[in-house]
């Protein structure tokens, strides 16, 4: 059973917060330096690490709540303020979270980030009619830790405090 690439904003079968196109414009335009080996993947390897990179961005813990509890994705979500008081409507995608999932889906097309021996990413793999299924490793935080630092800084405005910071008075 093939996965349907879905950026329907909301959807509970949503998997990718940004389209093909919009990881096109992101990364040929705003990051010169990537527009080669993203241009030369087909179509189906650039959805395949959208969708991989979106459930890795989806391990975040970001402000406000769910939109509806059946939504598949972290965003769109209620009462998200950033840090700088600029609330982020209910029925968008922050334009940062798309920016960050392209970067990560880029870093993951040109790499193999958990250092996994070659063959063993994948749980299946079938050649006629292709089908690839990637083994789950979302949860383990290992993509994250080696994502490029663009990656969480993009985010940063989009997640929950991590502790209060007081400062110390000296007497």
């Amino acid at each position: 059973m093939a996965i349907t690439f879905n950026t329907t904003v909301g959807d509970p079968a949503a998997n990718s917060y940004a389209t093909v196109d919009e990881a096109d414009d992101y990364l040929t335009q705003a990051r010169l330096h990537v527009s080669t080996g993203w241009t030369e993947l087909t179509n189906n390897q650039k959805e395949a690490a959208l969708m991989w990179a979106t459930r890795e961005v989806d391990l975040y813990e970001y402000v406000g709540t769910l939109l509806a509890t059946d939504q598949a994705l972290q965003w769109p979500r209620l009462n998200a303020y950033t840090h700088d008081g600029r609330l982020v409507a209910e029925d968008a995608i922050p334009q940062a979270v798309k920016d960050a999932q392209a970067e990560l889906a880029y870093f993951l097309a040109q790499a193999d980030p958990a250092g996994v021996p070659a063959g063993e990413e994948y749980e299946k793999v079938k050649v006629g009619p292709i089908e690839v299924t990637m083994r789950d490793r979302a949860g383990s935080g290992e993509i994250l830790e080696q994502a490029p630092p663009d990656v969480r800084a993009m985010l940063k405005r989009y997640l929950k405090a991590q502790g209060i910071r007081i400062p110390l008075m000296r007497g």
